[in-house]
């Protein structure tokens, strides 16, 4: 499973095509509440919380979204988080989880 287009829609989605035709929009807010990373994780355990809080605006702005190898993404955000990595097994179980499939119901290029 790769994704053969990634990108940031409408400044509030994620969007993936895989490489098996599935697409995926997932917003942005609730890929950062479930961001994978050691220090968010640990709140999480800490605080037992599922999803981190979001306080601020810039918490949820893409700055940068790199290719991590063949297996992942790395996600830099305005407010300067950039410690999560999003292997692709789980953005495809996240987004099975809580996005929408998309079915031509809005035009993503």
């Amino acid at each position: 499973m790769f994704p053969f287009k990634i990108k940031v829609v409408d400044k509030k989605k994620l969007y993936i095509h895989w490489d098996d035709n599935v697409e995926n929009i997932l917003e942005l807010k609730k890929l950062r509440e479930l961001c994978p990373c050691a220090f968010c994780n640990k709140k999480r355990e800490q605080e037992n919380i599922i999803n981190i809080p979001i306080y601020k605006a810039d918490e949820t702005v893409v700055k940068a979204i790199n290719l991590v190898g063949q297996y992942a993404i790395n996600i830099v955000w305005e407010d300067g988080h950039k410690d999560g990595i999003y292997d692709f097994n789980y953005l495809r179980t996240i987004m099975g989880e809580y996005h929408h499939c998309h079915h031509n119901k809005e035009k993503i290029d």
